[in-house]
């Protein structure tokens, strides 16, 4: 809501920023450094001069932190409690703050992490994921089995979508009480089961609406799979007529 609106974006390798919005290029002059670590998501509250930004960075060693501008120094790096396991990040970790309440921020490790408060997370879910042990360590610094995307419904609070690497996508309709795993019925529709989930996406409108996106670009798959439901996921449309016949990587729509 501020004039000029400001764009915030994360850079692999090199922090996070914020410009304000102009005609033509956004010179280095006029950037503003928000984290000092590598920055991939970027999020921002409802009332930007008493809420601030929520920013997912990484480290070198690909460890999830949360940081907190203008709030000198806070970094959170969220960790799993001692006996329970590790928490698996993907390489870029989603963030979301509620569209309800600003101050409650979501990101996703094999289980939704949640933030009543902007600082201190826990888990919101049980494990999302297959949790294969074939799998989970990948190659390199790559983590799998791990949560992709997530977003909170703006229409009604608590409606709760997330998506996994491995294919699942799941819904809570009680803010994270009870989850329910809506991929068979998306597998109906045509979506490859274990085929990444590239985005989730809550409807503007409908509450029982939401629209997903798979990816199969990592395995050289390159048909577009989107799909909708307007039930909460106990039936799904595939709605890719006219697409060029690319992976989707985001689905966004038109705000209320």
């Amino acid at each position: 809501m501020e004039t000029p609106y400001n764009i915030y974006i994360g850079l692999q390798d090199h922090e996070a920023w914020k410009a304000p919005q102009t005609a033509g290029q956004v010179r280095l002059p006029r950037l503003t450094g928000l984290s000092p670590a590598c920055g991939t998501a970027c999020t921002q509250g409802l009332t930007p001069r008493t809420t601030g930004i929520s920013i997912i960075p990484r480290s070198s060693a690909h460890i999830t932190g949360l940081t907190r501008p203008p709030v000198s120094g806070f970094r959170s790096h969220p960790m799993a409690r001692e006996g329970e396991p590790f928490y698996r990040f993907t390489w870029t970790t989603p963030l979301a703050l509620s569209p309800h309440n600003s101050a409650i921020v979501y990101t996703g490790a094999q289980m939704v992490l949640r933030s009543l408060d902007r600082e201190k997370l826990g888990a919101g879910s049980p494990d999302l994921t297959d949790n294969d042990p074939g799998k989970i360590h990948g190659k390199g610094h790559i983590r799998y089995c791990t949560i992709t995307t997530l977003a909170e419904s703006p229409v009604k609070a608590g409606i709760i979508w997330a998506g996994t690497d491995d294919g699942h996508v799941q819904v809570t309709t009680d803010y994270g009480h009870t989850w329910k795993d809506v991929t068979s019925a998306l597998a109906e529709a045509g979506a490859p089961a274990k085929m990444w989930v590239s985005r989730v996406f809550p409807s503007n409108f409908e509450p029982g609406r939401a629209y997903v996106s798979k990816s199969g670009y990592t395995d050289d798959l390159m048909d577009p799979h989107v799909y909708v439901t307007n039930d909460f996921g106990q039936t799904w449309k595939k709605i890719t007529n006219g697409l060029p016949g690319y992976p989707v990587s985001v689905v966004i729509g038109r705000q209320a």
